[in-house]
């Protein structure tokens, strides 16, 4: 959750969101099961025009009770996501008597505690200054986690 004090920009807020999907393909991840070979399969989205990347939500609220069971929906439902369509990233914006929320919500899949702070700095850059960076050809966690597959553990068997 984070906290705008003043005025929050819907399309700015949109289109930070999909400037950090098109950044970090894992928040377009879609999983399907595949009948033939028995077992859930794996993708990267594309980045095209007119495709959902993310559900987005915006509603007024007016009480403490209100926003507490919007949080609890949000952390226990699984409704806000399609896994098969790639949609694993939420933001949820609430409209509150003195000051907005923005309530971001991953799927477990994508996303973890390590991820927080990536996100984070990665919003507050392109939403505050127009000004987030994008590699075409950057280093993915994917890439990381074959090369782990690969290594050789004989070393770190001995410990």
């Amino acid at each position: 959750m984070w906290e705008e004090h003043g005025y929050v920009s819907i399309e700015r807020l949109c289109t930070t969101s999909l400037l950090i999907i098109e950044k970090h393909s894992v928040l377009r991840a879609k999983l399907a099961y595949d009948i033939d070979s028995e077992c859930l399969k794996q993708s990267i989205k594309p980045m095209l025009r007119n495709e959902q990347y993310y559900s987005f939500e915006l509603s007024r609220i007016f009480t403490s009770e209100e926003l507490d069971k919007i949080l609890y929906n949000e952390d226990t439902s699984s409704l806000f996501f399609n896994l098969e369509q790639g949609i694993i990233f939420r933001c949820d914006e609430k409209i509150l008597v003195r000051n907005d929320i923005i309530i971001f919500n991953f799927h477990h899949i994508a996303f973890d505690e390590s991820s927080v702070n990536p996100f984070v700095n990665d919003f507050r850059l392109d939403y505050m200054n127009n000004a987030l960076y994008i590699k075409t050809q950057s280093f993915e966690y994917i890439d990381y986690s074959i090369y782990e597959r690969d290594m050789n553990m004989n070393e770190a068997r001995q410990y």
